[in-house]
Formats: structure tokens, sequence, C-alpha cells
């Protein structure tokens, strides 16, 4: 008795080519199967899909913001200002949509500070809404309260004093210099005025800074506020178009093996009788 030579891996390739080989006979059926499949698919998927538009923007956010921008402190009064309250009375349900559309992006650039924040909707004004009450309430979390608050007025308080200190002595380093024009004591006189006039300018500064912590942001300091989309998104649809296609092809090369699998049954107990 001869012993066959046929390996399983061998068995296999001839299993799949001989597959592949019914697929390419029957490519015309395949391709027209396939294409009405898609149209009827793809008819389903866009008359019942619901078009989402993103609102986007660009703002900067502090670790604290982004800490507590997905929280019951910031979520809560976006549900109750916007149409989520209505149209999701239940507040862990609104919360969990909230979480979901909104979409925080990495930072745009090391050291910026700001982020692209984006929101889908059904309707473009809804998105735009959503996204300008998130906006609302990230101002409102950009201004200091409670001891943060007053350690920054005591912080200002104190800048303010130690200004008028810092120009009165400008103001007598100044006159002093005046009365000994030239020599060694009046250029000692203008080293230590550069010196205080260069202290001057950045505690002036530091003191522009913290004035303007105690107002937080304004809608000024946003570089890009919330659009209005004009046009749907693309993402949702064409992954379901995606998956329409490819399960049709799939679907059909299923029913053409099938066919060809009862076929050579049929033919073979008809060859037998």
């Amino acid at each position: 008795m001869q012993r066959s030579t046929t390996t399983p891996e061998l068995s296999d390739l001839n299993w799949l080519l001989e597959k592949l080989n019914v697929l390419l006979t029957s490519f015309k059926i395949l391709v027209l199967g396939t294409a009405a499949l898609i149209a009827l698919g793809f008819s389903s998927v866009l008359l019942g899909h619901k078009l989402e538009y993103a609102s986007s923007m660009v703002v900067p956010l502090t670790s604290r913001t982004r800490a507590v921008i997905k929280t019951g402190a910031v979520l809560d009064p976006v549900i109750r200002s916007t149409h989520l309250g209505i149209d999701f009375p239940h507040i862990e349900v609104a919360r969990e949509v909230l979480q979901r559309r909104l979409v925080i992006s990495q930072e745009l650039s090391p050291g910026s500070g700001l982020y692209s924040l984006s929101f889908t909707d059904q309707t473009p004004e809804q998105a735009q809404a959503v996204l300008n009450q998130f906006l609302a309430q990230i101002i409102a979390l950009s201004k200091p309260v409670g001891t943060a608050r007053v350690d920054t007025l005591q912080q200002i308080e104190s800048l303010k004093q130690t200004l008028f200190d810092l120009k009165s002595a400008a103001a007598a380093i100044t006159a002093n210099a005046n009365k000994e024009k030239g020599g060694s004591e009046g250029e000692m006189y203008a080293r230590a005025l550069v010196v205080l006039v260069s202290e001057i300018a950045t505690k002036e500064h530091t003191l522009w800074t913290l004035q303007n912590g105690l107002d937080g942001l304004r809608l000024e300091d946003i570089p890009v506020k919330p659009t209005l989309p004009s046009l749907p998104e693309p993402a949702g649809t064409l992954r379901k178009l995606t998956v329409v296609a490819i399960g049709s092809f799939c679907l059909m090369a299923l029913v053409v093996l099938i066919r060809h699998e009862r076929k050579g049954r049929s033919t073979f107990q008809n060859k037998w009788e």
C-alpha cells in the first residue's frame, strides 16, 4: 500500500486554493450579489443613521480644570443649562452622554496650555450650545475662590507696597544722581537706578499677572470660540458603511461557497444513483 505524502499544511493550502477558485469562477455572481447587498445596506444606513455635528474650540486649561471637567461639578451645570436635561431626565445617563461626546485633545504644543475640545450632537446649534456651556464653566473655574483668592489678594497688596517703596527709592536716587553729575558717586547712583528700574518692571509684571488671575479667563482670552459646524461628522457614517461593504462581500462569498458545495453533493449523489 502506498502511503500518502500530503502534509496537513499542503492539504490546507489545497483547500484554500480550491475555495478561491470557486470564488473566481463565480466572479460575476459574487460581484453582482455584493453590489446589490451593499446598495441595500447603504440605503438602510443612510436613511436610518442620525447625523452628528461636532462643534470645537481651542481654550487654555489648567491642571485643575482638566481634572474636574468630566466630573459632576462641571457636567451637572451644563446638563441643567442645555437640552440634555430634558432629553436625559436621569442625571447619571446625561453625565455618561456628555463624557462620551466631549473629546479633549492632548496639549496642542508643549508648554502652551492650549487644548482643543469638541462636542458632537444631533444639530449644529445644539453642539455649539453645549460647548458654550462648557466654556462658561471653564471660565468660572479659572477664577480663584476661597483661600486661593485671599492669598492672591494678600500678594497683590504686598506687591503694591513693595512697588511704592521701590519707586520712592528710585525717585530719591534720581534726585541724588542729578546733584552728583559725573564722578564716581554719580555713576554709582546711575547703576543703582538701573537695578531699581529693572526690579520695578519685574514687580509690575507680576502684579499685572496676579490682578488678571483674579478675573480668570475672559472671552477675549479664548483663541477659538465654539464653532457652528456646517457639515456632519463623517466618522460614524463611514464606519458603518465600511462594515456594510465588508459584511456584504463576506455574506455573498459564503453564499457562493455553500451553493458550490450543495451543487457538488447533488452531482455526487446523481452519479451513484
